[in-house]
């Protein structure tokens, strides 16, 4: 691979952060299909998929208190259920129920 992993989960991590700070932590919508990059990272293979789960874990992470997450909207919820059942044992979807609930 042409890139060093860490640093791109990294990266990744950090700008899903900063866009749930700049979306839904303050109400506002954000046009990010998550359930669609998931989706697609899963059918790439098991290295996508380790890179943006911590992209949608912190996106989630950073928005769990605003506005739009209280209570519980019903496409994030849809998301959670998919995660929760196809990817459970991930320790990032792990943290973020926990850190959810």
């Amino acid at each position: 691979s042409s890139f060093d992993l860490p640093f791109v989960k990294n990266v990744l991590k950090n700008l899903g952060h900063w866009l749930g700070l700049q979306t839904i932590a303050r109400g506002i919508p954000a046009s990010v299909a998550l359930q669609d990059i998931v989706t697609s990272a899963f059918s790439r293979g098991p290295q996508d998929l380790l890179l943006i789960l911590p992209f949608v874990s912190q996106f989630l992470l950073a928005g769990c208190h605003g506005s739009l997450l209280q209570p519980l909207h019903p496409d994030l919820l849809s998301l959670l259920a998919w995660l929760h059942n196809g990817l459970r044992s991930m320790l990032e979807i792990e943290i973020l129920f926990k850190l959810l609930s």
